[in-house]
């Protein structure tokens, strides 16, 4: 232990000492006007990123040999930075007067025996328990300790399961289904993507201790986007599907709490495979990410362009003028524009959407969950079954009809436009098409211009017979 703690105090050290270099050289270069020197000082950074990156490598080493002695050298390293900083703060509160030498010397006094205290008796990090890493799962933080230990004891279901894996075997593999859940308990684990027609494995991401993964499988009753692979030996607690299903619907607070983690989860995978957003970002835009269900009816949202919203399940379909008369209540799976069995996708406005908008709309089938972020819904509307025609009435239009609003979708301009029109509501009626889908506007326009032009042509010819009729 000695030994370890030595190794990881020298490369804590170097890295500390590699980093104020790289920020003093980056300053040079900023300042320096001569090319020569400043390729030099370029060269130099260069060389010490180098060397901060197989300094930082082989800590990740250490951590994966000993995680519970490596987490309790990092937690003796922050006490020790902590007690430094406190030092300083009282000499120069003392410098500026505000402290007198007595009191200055006694706080002094203090953070020294902290100090000799922390480096005799060392902190110790052991493993937690089953439970207490149950509790480490942010969507069961609102669970009781007695449906936990259900959990754990196989009340609810079939029983948590402990795993060990060795170093380079595979705990989820990539495309696979799995609908058990996974929480690490010892070791390190490597998140790994094989890109689509290419046999290299790539490493995107590490898992610590208490980190879960394969949530979105087991939520969305799809394969997994990347396979999870052991660094060296670890320990996973398998929490079984159906088990899981069980305790979550106990309750709605915990089905909730799910739903808003599975829906972060994806929007930062969503966002991830587009591209040009480092991790940090992608975790700050998802602590922004509000999640949302719809209700038993369909819904029209109107969302701000430049929100991010992300469509973690259901079918979603862009409202524009052509197609704001269709009856979204009977559109099959294969007519929306992200269908129903579709993964989590990023909702974009379309390019046909006007531009001097600052939002658009989309229709979401009943049962749909989505994320968005804070503030960025103008309007969410419930959406009935399309009416049938009322009965015609004196001096209602020039065929008697006309065309009453649908419930639900108030404020829309292209459809007030639409509206205005005095139209036969008979004229459109039966406007289907070829696959039995509803009109579209632009043909349930032609339609009623037939309907029209047939009653010109028989009224034509009733007339025709009534003359003829007179005249014999």
């Amino acid at each position: 232990m000695a030994q370890f703690r030595f190794s990881y105090n020298v490369l804590s050290g170097f890295l500390l000492a590699r980093e104020e270099a790289v920020d003093l050289l980056s300053e040079f270069v900023a300042e320096e006007q001569d090319q020569q020197l400043r390729s030099l000082f370029l060269s130099a950074v260069m060389a010490v990123n180098e060397d901060i990156a197989a300094v930082r490598a082989y800590i990740v080493l250490l951590r994966q040999e000993d995680y519970e002695l490596h987490a309790s050298l990092t937690t003796m390293v922050a006490a020790r930075t902590v007690l430094n900083a406190q030092r300083r703060m009282v000499r120069h509160l003392q410098h500026d007067g505000v402290l007198e030498r007595a009191e200055a010397d006694r706080l002094s006094g203090r953070v020294d025996a902290s100090m000799e205290r922390l480096m005799r008796h060392p902190p110790l990090i052991h493993l937690p328990d089953n439970l207490a890493l149950l509790r480490r799962v942010h969507w069961l933080h609102e669970a009781s300790e007695t449906l936990l230990r259900g959990l754990v004891n196989g009340d609810l279901g079939p029983p948590l399961e402990e795993l060990t894996l060795e170093g380079g075997e595979m705990a989820v593999g990539q495309g696979q289904f799995n609908d058990a859940v996974y929480i690490l308990k010892r070791g390190t684990l490597l998140v790994v993507n094989t890109p689509k027609n290419s046999r290299k494995e790539v490493e995107v991401d590490q898992l610590l201790l208490g980190s879960t993964f394969n949530v979105l499988p087991f939520a969305l009753t799809q394969p997994a986007a990347n396979g999870i692979r052991a660094a060296g030996q670890v320990t996973l607690l398998k929490l079984p599907g159906p088990a899981l299903r069980a305790l979550v619907s106990t309750s709605t607070v915990l089905e909730e709490a799910l739903w808003n983690g599975v829906g972060k989860q994806a929007a930062e995978g969503v966002l991830a495979n587009i591209g040009g957003l480092a991790k940090w970002q992608l975790e700050r835009i998802a602590c922004r990410l509000e999640s949302h269900v719809v209700g038993g009816e369909l819904e029209e949202v109107q969302f701000i362009k430049t929100a991010v919203v992300v469509l973690v399940s259901g079918g979603a379909a862009f409202t524009t003028a052509v197609n704001t008369m269709i009856d979204w209540s009977k559109q099959p799976d294969r007519a929306w524009d992200v269908p129903y069995s579709c993964a989590p996708t990023q909702l974009k406005p379309p390019q046909c959407s006007s531009s001097t908008s600052p939002f658009f709309r989309v229709v979401l089938r009943a049962g749909s969950r989505f994320v968005a972020e804070e503030d960025s819904i103008h309007s969410r509307v419930r959406i009935s079954h399309r009416p049938s025609p009322p009965a015609a009435a004196a001096g209602s239009g020039r065929h008697g009809w006309v065309r009453p609003p649908l419930r639900g979708w108030g404020g829309m301009a292209p459809l007030r436009a639409w509206q205005s029109q005095q139209v036969s509501a008979a004229d459109a009626t039966g406007c289907v098409q070829n696959d039995g889908r509803p009109a579209t506007r632009p043909q349930a326009e032609r339609c009623a211009r037939s309907s029209r032009r047939r009653d010109r042509r028989g009224r034509g010819e009733h007339l025709g017979r009534r003359y003829a009729a007179e005249r014999s």
